[in-house]
């Protein structure tokens, strides 16, 4: 009889330390999930706090509030884009249809001259193609890097339309923000514009594989 109550008590004892494993395990994976700032959904991902994109060594700080939208894995992960007025939408954008929205890219410098004043031609020539209006220039900065920021106004069929682009080089990789917005919804959209500029991060550059975890 004492024999048979020992056998249940290490029974039960065994039983009890499996579930405190398993709740334990079970809490690590909750935890693990809340800390992605990332939601794979139907046709997008979703972004949240922070986008990260560890393949060019950057990560951008988003304000409360503020969904970004970039492609499903395993597409490639260049940049996300953010829909105007509307920042917390979660409904996929076309920024093909779109006339307001601020978008982020990051790439491999196109250039056949890496040298800072070609890099500056070829994507203010890229900026302003087939667009006839105002052009700006100003030196600005995205992190710790110098840039440059153009500023162009041209005439729509629906309107004024105003731009803005700020870009920088590091290395062979070039780092962008865009803005598209209209005229009249211009000063509306720019401060979201600027709080995304003033949330740019350089990280370290990989070495082979990363993870955005």
């Amino acid at each position: 009889m004492g024999r048979d109550r020992k056998c249940t008590r290490w029974a039960l004892s065994l039983r009890m330390r499996h579930i405190a494993i398993a709740a334990l395990l079970f809490v690590t994976c909750i935890r693990s999930h809340a800390q992605h700032s990332w939601e794979i959904g139907k046709t997008e991902t979703l972004w949240r706090q922070r986008y990260s994109n560890c393949d060019y060594g950057v990560y951008i700080l988003l304000p409360a509030g503020v969904v970004a939208h970039g492609t499903l894995p395993p597409g490639p992960n260049h940049g996300v884009a953010i829909r105007l007025p509307d920042v917390g939408s979660t409904s996929e954008i076309d920024v093909s249809k779109a006339d307001r929205y601020i978008w982020t890219n990051a790439e491999y410098n196109i250039s056949d001259d890496p040298s800072r004043n070609s890099t500056l031609a070829v994507y203010s020539s890229l900026f302003i193609e087939g667009k006839q209006g105002t052009l700006t220039r100003e030196s600005s900065r995205l992190g710790s890097l110098p840039a440059t920021r153009l500023k162009l106004i041209y005439k729509t069929s629906n309107g004024v339309a105003v731009e803005e682009l700020v870009f920088a080089q590091r290395a062979d990789i070039v780092y962008e923000l865009g803005l598209k917005t209209t005229e009249t919804s211009y000063q509306q959209d720019v401060r979201h514009f600027e709080e995304l500029v003033k949330g740019f991060r350089l990280g370290p550059l990989p070495k082979g594989l990363c993870s955005n975890e």
